[in-house]
Formats: C-alpha cells, sequence, structure tokens
C-alpha cells in the first residue's frame, strides 16, 4: 500500500529495443545515454541536489546496501555509477559505498545526548503551546516570571535570536545572525546548503536581525514596524526595557543609523546599536 502511494514517482521500463546484440547494460549506460549513467543526465539538468533538502537527484541503489548477505554489484558488463564526460559532481550517490556524502548523514552523538536533545524539545514545545494559547507565564510564580525577564533582556542584550520569537523555520541563518556558529562552508551536502553558499557567493542577505536601542519610556512591542524617512525597513522581533532586536533592510542596519518605531502605543526613535562581539 505504501509503494502503491509512490507509483506516480517511477518509471517501470518493461522492454527496451537495444539495437545490436552487444551484452551491456543500455539503457541506464550506452552510446545513447552519452556514456554515462541516466541518473547523472538528469542531475545535470535539475542539479545533483534538491534545493528544497540539499539530498542527491542521483541515486544507485544495488543490492548490499539492504542486504549485506548478497554479492557485490556486477560490473564485467558496465560501470552503472559511469558519469560520461559529466565528471564527477553528477556521479550517483551509492548508499552504503562510504564517500563524504554518507559520512555527513552518520549521526555522531551519543544516544544520551540525543535523548538529552529530546526531552528539552518536548519541554519547549510545551512551553510554546502554552504561549500559543495565551497562558505564557501561567505555570510560572513570580521569582520564574522574574527570572525569565532577566534572561530576556540579557539574550536581547546579546543579540541572541530565540526560536518561535525571532526566528523561525523559513527565516536563513545569516538573516539571524547565525552564520558564525551555525553554519559550515567546509561540510558537505546539508539542508539549504545551495541557498546558503548563494548568499555567500553573491551577496549578504536582504535583512538581518540588529540590536536596536530605544527610549527608556518606549513602549513598544514586537511586530511593530521600523521605518526610515516613512518607509518601512522592518519590523521589532523581540523588546526589552530600553532595547530590543528587529529585521532590518541592509540598506538601513549599519550601526547609527536613525529608525522610527510606529506602534499601537505611537512612535518613538530608534538606534541601529552595533553587533555584540
Amino acid at each position: 500500500e505504501r509503494l502503491a502511494k509512490l507509483n506516480d514517482k517511477f518509471s517501470i521500463v518493461r522492454s527496451f529495443h537495444t539495437g545490436d546484440a552487444n551484452h551491456d547494460i543500455k539503457p541506464v549506460v550506452g552510446r545513447d545515454t552519452l556514456r554515462a549513467n541516466m541518473g547523472t543526465l538528469y542531475a545535470r539538468v535539475a542539479g545533483a541536489l534538491r534545493p528544497d533538502s540539499a539530498m542527491p537527484t542521483n541515486v544507485a541503489l544495488f543490492p548490499r546496501a539492504v542486504d549485506t548477505a548478497t554479492g557485490p554489484a556486477i560490473t564485467q558488463f558496465g560501470n552503472f555509477e559511469a558519469t560520461g564526460e559529466f565528471g564527477s559532481a553528477y556521479a550517483p550517490f551509492v548508499p552504503g559505498a562510504g564517500g563524504g556524502l554518507q559520512a555527513d548523514m552518520k549521526l555522531n552523538l551519543p544516544q544520551a545526548r540525543l535523548n538529552d536533545r529530546r526531552e528539552l524539545l518536548a519541554s519547549l514545545d510545551q512551553w510554546k503551546r502554552q504561549v500559543e494559547a495565551g497562558d505564557a507565564f501561567g505555570g510560572f510564580d513570580t521569582f520564574q516570571q522574574q527570572a525569565f525577564s532577566a534572561l530576556e533582556t540579557a539574550r536581547i542584550t546579546a543579540g541572541i535570536p530565540r526560536f518561535g520569537q525571532d526566528m523561525d523555520e523559513n527565516t536563513l541563518p545569516p538573516e539571524a545572525g547565525l552564520e558564525a556558529r551555525a553554519i559550515s562552508y567546509a561540510k558537505g551536502c546539508y539542508i539549504g546548503q545551495e541557498v546558503i553558499a548563494r548568499i555567500r557567493t553573491y551577496g549578504q542577505a536582504a535583512r538581518t536581525l540588529r540590536p536596536l536601542r530605544l527610549p527608556p519610556e518606549a513602549a513598544a512591542a514586537p511586530g511593530e514596524k521600523l521605518l526610515a524617512e516613512g518607509k518601512e525597513v522592518g519590523q521589532l522581533t523581540s523588546v526589552g526595557p530600553g532595547l530590543a532586536l528587529g529585521y532590518v533592510r541592509k540598506e538601513h542596519h549599519a550601526p547609527g543609523t536613525r529608525l522610527t518605531v510606529r506602534g499601537a502605543a505611537g512612535e518613538w526613535s530608534a538606534e541601529v546599536a552595533p553587533l555584540p562581539a
């Protein structure tokens, strides 16, 4: 039943007219495929990686990858992994054959740490559900509320984004200032790599998270707009006493830039502060 739902993604070849009597591996690799694996031709057109998941578009699955008791791949009739004139960049990913991509897929995290992560995420999910239900501090006593407020102020001062508050699954790491500590340009394939590499190669992100100084009396709130000469150039995401975090367009995010916060309670001046060292 599960396979039946995926039938629209498969092309099943029932017969193939070879045109000769050679014992080779047409149509996967042959003269008509420029001596390259058919998946290599597809990868050359569509890209070696899927842009939404960074998974390879060309995969060669041999029986041994599923069952180690089976024999090795038969190569006397041809090489199923051949790339012809297209080069190794479009070679098929072969599960079980090793290599950099497979090494990147290996989980190098002790089971105990993984379990801790799961418990922490479960706790954060529960807290998030409380926030979404409008009862963010309902289960907190006075001291817990004060501690949370102190931590939030310290976080905003340090320019550290919080997931669900300053970023979500649609935020690019360079936008949130996570590039230096969360992105590796030496690592192999990972989800979103092409987008990150493109930003690095062709320029900076269109908007970035910046610390902002506000007047002590400002009653600003997350989501309120940032203006430059009356034009919207960003919005606040976190607000503390006299300070805030917000996304600002690159034309206006230099330290010292004067902006205006426009909110439900009025308008206040804002100044882009330097990023913490």
